[in-house]
């Protein structure tokens, strides 16, 4: 199976995946949280080094327009991570889409960005 990351598609479709997801929530929950946001395919963009699609730009503008987003969490990478034919990146690497994705979000101005230890993530089983 070929890396999605090789495919010359692969931040396009991704990107339609998550605008997909987003489009079809409910209206009428007062809250959601989303695993990953927009914003993180344009990390991939960038990390590929990769031109941005039309429809990214298009949805960057959205998103300076409308601040889709009411407060951004973004967990902080473990130090630890398994590299597999589908998570091609090395632990440098996902740092790096890690700081890219923060830098972006502020850069679209969310100021309401919350940074989660993962040690303060445990389990209540």
């Amino acid at each position: 199976m070929e890396s999605p990351c090789l495919d010359p598609h692969f931040e396009e479709n991704l990107l339609k995946l998550q605008l997909h997801r987003e489009l079809t929530i409910n209206p009428g929950l007062p809250r959601v949280f989303l695993d990953r946001g927009l914003l993180d395919v344009l990390a991939y963009y960038q990390f590929l080094n990769r031109d941005q699609s039309r429809l990214m730009r298009s949805v960057i503008q959205w998103m300076k327009l409308e601040k889709i987003y009411e407060k951004i969490f973004l967990i902080e990478h473990q130090g630890v991570m398994k590299t597999t034919s589908i998570r091609i990146e090395n632990i440098e690497q996902a740092l790096y889409l890690e700081n890219l994705q923060e830098k972006n979000y502020r850069q679209l101005g969310f100021i309401k960005i919350t940074q989660i230890c993962p040690a303060l993530l445990k389990s209540t089983q």
